[in-house]
């Protein structure tokens, strides 16, 4: 039973982690041209949702340069 839970925890994350990415990038080609300061918050936002729901800050940041 254990193992079962398990793995449902890792496909939520894993469904959560898309979700960030998706709304991310999304964001970042909404402002990116408009608002500079927006992009810096939005990473802090996105780290500390990173930081909380177990997700590496780096891929976060990786996305931001990309």
């Amino acid at each position: 039973m254990a193992n079962v839970k398990f793995v449902i925890v890792v496909v939520f994350f894993r469904i959560f982690f898309v979700l960030i990415k998706v709304i991310n990038t999304f964001m970042s080609m909404l402002f990116a041209t408009y608002f500079k300061k927006l992009r810096l918050l939005k990473l802090l936002i996105v780290s500390i949702i990173g930081h909380s729901g177990g997700i590496c800050i780096l891929d976060v940041l990786y996305f931001e340069i990309d």
